[in-house]
């Protein structure tokens, strides 16, 4: 698969980003006697991560990991191939579903980047004086859809 991750970025630009990720199955091979026998698959699947510029649709990075790696591990490396692909990228918000929702992952974004964090916390998520300023808000203005 070849995927082109070259931007089309102008220095100006201030974009937001979307992050997700999905998974691919490695193979079928076999599928009917697992299912058979009830086994468990030993193949495993690959998961594809993908950072996106929401405005253009372009994809800004990419990793491929197993499916053992969790979403939020891999956000930081998303966004540092990002601005390493594009020195002068200009990042606003970047949107992210629960698998994102770390103290971690809000200061990386926050206090590190200057980049918005948009991260659905959960909805029984508390605040506390240990919580990153941004996650406590996101949770307190979570509250109010309850």
């Amino acid at each position: 698969m070849d995927i082109d991750i070259n931007s089309s970025i102008e220095d100006n630009d201030i974009i937001i980003i979307a992050v997700d990720s999905t998974g691919i199955k490695v193979t079928n091979r076999g599928q009917w006697m697992q299912d058979k026998w009830n086994l468990k698959n030993k193949k495993g699947y690959l998961k594809i991560h993908v950072a996106v510029n929401i405005k253009t649709k372009e994809i800004l990075a990419l990793e491929v990991t197993d499916e053992k790696v969790h979403d939020g591990k891999v956000m930081k490396s998303l966004v540092e191939g990002m601005f390493n692909n594009n020195h002068n990228i200009k990042i606003k918000s970047f949107l992210g579903d629960g698998a994102y929702n770390s103290n971690e992952n809000f200061k990386y974004l926050k206090e590190e980047k200057k980049i918005q964090p948009i991260i659905k916390v959960k909805r029984n998520s508390t605040v506390s004086s240990r919580n990153n300023k941004i996650r406590n808000r996101e949770v307190n203005s979570n509250k109010g859809l309850s």
